[in-house]
């Protein structure tokens, strides 16, 4: 497969937490398969101390992606893109997976953690087991699977 941002190598299969993930070795970025990113960016996973440098060495204010759209890697048709959430990550998403450029990973993954420490916060002392509130948590606001015209509740749609 042939990275969207037309780097001048192929991706290279790579394991990520136990899964096999797609990854540029020129941009760095990661193609993640239909399901595999609820996986890669569930709290708790053992993710690389690299991936995860990557987003404290990007600027929060940088300005958003503006090149054109990108093709799938799989089926080659153009991805649209989106916010992961509440995030404000922007996601390059179709059918058959996400894009993710450097640090976009690492990024999700502090805004889940994030999340799911505010959760537990407020359900602290309500006799609720954590594991019903973190997995609809993770169910309804987190799935990098959903392909387009599916968001998951809590995605804030396409980036206009």
């Amino acid at each position: 497969m042939d990275c969207p941002r037309a780097c001048p190598t192929p991706l290279q299969v790579d394991q990520l937490v136990g899964i096999e993930v797609d990854r540029c070795p020129s941009c760095e970025g990661i193609w993640l398969d239909t399901g595999e990113g609820e996986i890669v960016t569930r709290p708790g996973e053992d993710i690389p101390a690299e991936l995860l440098a990557q987003a404290a060495a990007l600027d929060p204010k940088r300005p958003a992606d503006t090149s054109d759209p990108l093709p799938c890697p799989r089926c080659g048709k153009t991805m649209g893109r989106e916010v992961f959430s509440a995030s404000g990550v922007e996601i390059d998403r179709c059918g058959c997976g996400v894009w993710l450029d450097k640090g976009e990973l690492a990024k999700i993954r502090a805004y889940r953690e994030e999340g799911l420490a505010a959760l537990r916060r407020a359900y602290a002392g309500t006799g609720i087991p954590a594991e019903v509130y973190e997995r609809a948590y993770s169910r309804f606001y987190f799935d990098l699977g959903t392909p387009p015209g599916g968001p998951a509740l809590g995605d804030a749609g396409p980036v206009a």
